[in-house]
């Protein structure tokens, strides 16, 4: 499976488990430019973003260290876009 199938799994996978949980899916895979939003959900009035890492089970790691600074800041930027 290529890499990028792989991270659509992940995307689907918790998209599904999300709704699930009962949070309402407003957009996935919003995209402004190089900015990008994996999902956009809204739950119990909280609109919220989620980033969705796809790893193997020999590559766990904390989900603070999954997502270095720069993507988190990409994330901030494209959470604040007007």
């Amino acid at each position: 499976m290529s890499t990028s199938a792989v991270g659509r799994a992940g995307e689907d996978f918790a998209a599904a488990r999300l709704e699930k949980l009962g949070w309402r899916i407003v957009e996935r895979n919003w995209r402004c430019g190089p900015l990008e939003l994996d999902i956009i959900a809204r739950h119990k009035g909280t609109l919220i973003f989620v980033e969705v890492k796809t790893r193997s089970a020999a590559g766990l790691t904390r989900p603070a260290e999954a997502l270095p600074p720069p993507t988190r800041e990409r994330a901030a930027r494209a959470a604040a876009h007007p």
